[in-house]
């Protein structure tokens, strides 16, 4: 019954242009999320789609998987004609705090009792052979440099300025992030 009524809650809310971010960014999320983008980007593409961000993020250590859900978002909000508002409710950790930042200028929100949290993403390059070590390390420096890119370009802030938050973990109060820039006003 809570599956069905989930799913008929779900239905309403794309209807409407809503868009519920709140469970672990993985695979499966990311493709229901691109799938319910691209279905709102064809049904209207000069409507608002509205995104409402509640989460953690990930939890899981395949950092290419990471990096994969997260520069997929962020290509699919992109490629959108309409604007896309997001608002903050609760706590926005790690990816779901970068995807916070990917709303449209002006239309990027958090309520006022919200927490945004920025995390070492490249952490680990976890066990390998030796040989391999090299390589994993040179593709993670280049997906970590994208996303500071990416990033950088929404919250109008130096790369090396990002870099130097994303070596520790960094909480921030909605008006922290307002004033980083990651959203535009509380509400």
């Amino acid at each position: 019954l809570i599956s069905i009524m989930s799913s008929n809650y779900s239905t309403f809310l794309l209807e409407k242009n809503i868009l519920y971010l709140s469970t672990e960014i993985d695979f499966n999320s990311t493709k229901s999320f691109i799938s319910s983008i691209l279905y709102l980007k064809n049904k209207n593409s000069n409507e608002t789609i509205n995104l409402y961000i509640n989460g953690k993020g990930s939890s899981y250590y395949n950092l290419f998987s990471r990096y994969d859900q997260i520069i997929s978002m962020h290509d699919i909000i992109n490629s959108m004609k309409s604007k896309l508002s997001t608002l903050v409710l609760g706590i926005a950790f790690n990816e779901m705090c970068l995807i916070s930042s990917y709303g449209s200028k002006d239309y990027r929100y958090a309520l006022p009792s919200s927490l945004l949290y920025i995390d070492v993403f490249m952490n680990s390059i976890g066990s390998s052979q030796t040989s391999d070590i090299g390589i994993k390390k040179s593709e993670l420096y280049k997906f970590n440099n994208l996303i500071i890119n990416i990033f950088s370009k929404h919250t109008m802030r130096h790369p090396t300025e990002i870099t130097s938050y994303m070596t520790r973990p960094f909480h921030m109060t909605s008006v922290e992030a307002l004033n980083y820039g990651i959203i535009d006003k509380i509400i």
